[in-house]
């Protein structure tokens, strides 16, 4: 009789043995930051509406559209020039120490930091998801991504699911400010298990080297 595992991997067909491991990290990466990216829209649109109401909702649509294009341009700028997996790490933790430092604001009387998260929200929302396909490209050709990558969309309904039920719970029980830093800590989770996959992404593709492949860039 299959074990669970096996059974898993059989609701997933286009996976070959040999590439389970690969599968498992990426959609466990797209998994913690899509439950972070779902915990972070729920707390800082509850947090908007309950102290700053509606009122103000079209203008700081509209300054989350202007944050969203200009951190493009300066993602733009800054992806050729380093390794993919040190930038997702590099951006992963920047925004969980800004979300720490933010969540600490929100705890208080700060009203500041209330569209500031909502737009950080769609500004890393955008970034993360583009980045995390940019840097999944480095380690397949072009037939294995197609296989592949709509595999990998397992860990963004999953991680939504997740993320989705932990923000209900934890709005009823210690309050929306709560989802703000578990918002960051899952983004930390997400760069923690870059970090300690350094070495089987070694082994899986050569990220010691620039990419030498126009279209990773």
């Amino acid at each position: 009789m299959a074990g669970p595992g096996e059974l898993f991997w059989r609701l997933l067909p286009a996976v070959r043995a040999t590439e389970r491991s690969q599968a498992l990290f990426f959609i466990a990466l797209l998994t913690l930051i899509s439950a972070a990216q779902t915990m972070g829209l729920a707390g800082s649109e509850a947090l908007l509406l309950a102290r700053l109401g509606t009122e103000r909702l079209p203008e700081i649509f509209i300054a989350a559209a202007l944050l969203t294009v200009a951190g493009g341009v300066v993602y733009a700028a800054r992806v050729g020039r380093t390794r993919n997996d040190r930038l997702l790490i590099q951006m992963l933790v920047g925004s969980a120490l800004a979300l720490f430092a933010a969540g600490w604001a929100a705890s208080g009387t700060s009203l500041w930091v209330l569209p500031a998260l909502f737009c950080f929200f769609y500004l890393t929302q955008a970034v993360f998801l583009n980045h995390f396909w940019t840097f999944s490209g480095d380690y397949f050709d072009t037939l294995t991504s197609k296989r592949l990558f709509p595999v990998f969309v397992v860990g963004s309904s999953v991680g939504g699911l997740l993320g989705g039920a932990a923000a209900v719970v934890l709005t009823r029980t210690v309050g929306a400010v709560s989802l703000i830093f578990c918002w960051g800590a899952l983004l930390a989770a997400a760069a923690l298990l870059l970090r300690v996959a350094r070495r089987p992404l070694r082994r899986w593709g050569p990220l010691e080297l620039e990419e030498a492949d126009e279209t990773s860039v």
